[in-house]
């Protein structure tokens, strides 16, 4: 890969997006009501000006309370992994990495903060990157999470074989 660090380009096609679908369709749901409720009173602040005398601080600071946990919530729904041809971007809460397929060591299946199994990405220099939107727990592991890691896992091998019969 040329450049790790260049963004990807909207031309680009992601051959898989790995993250919770009931998570990213109701993340985004409750996240449009939240944003919803901000507008509405904002709106409502705005064409009846004489309810809000005196609590206007307030009606402001719930709108942008609301706003708020309408960003969260869909910042959430979009986190995962999405694969491309040349390599892979990890889409966490704060942050997005991207990663050529030559510098991906492993998935791991490892403990993180209250969650007993979290994928996590393992680069050849030995960072690693956890990535809380795949993850189970330890009771129900769930079929989702043991399919997600052992897809990632084969893609990540199919990409190896294909890497070194490339430089050969």
């Amino acid at each position: 890969m040329e450049n790790p660090k260049a963004p990807i380009r909207d031309s680009e096609v992601s051959l898989r997006t790995y993250r919770r679908r009931l998570l990213s369709v109701a993340g985004t749901t409750i996240a449009c009501i939240w944003i919803l409720l901000a507008v509405i009173v904002i709106v409502w602040m705005l064409l009846t000006p004489e309810q809000f005398r005196g609590v206007v601080v307030q009606a402001i600071a719930a709108a942008v309370i609301y706003a708020a946990v309408g960003v969260a919530l869909l910042r959430t729904a979009i986190t995962g992994i999405k694969t491309y041809p040349e390599g892979l971007r990890v889409i966490n809460f704060w942050r997005s990495r991207r990663f050529g397929w030559s510098e991906v060591k492993e998935f791991q299946d490892k403990r993180w903060l209250i969650y007993p199994h979290v994928c996590h990405l393992k680069t050849r220099t030995g960072h690693i990157l956890p990535i809380p939107s795949i993850s189970g727990w330890s009771f129900f592991r769930g079929e989702w999470f043991t399919e997600t890691m052992q897809e990632l896992r084969g893609e990540l091998d199919a990409r190896g074989q294909k890497l070194s019969a490339d430089s050969h």
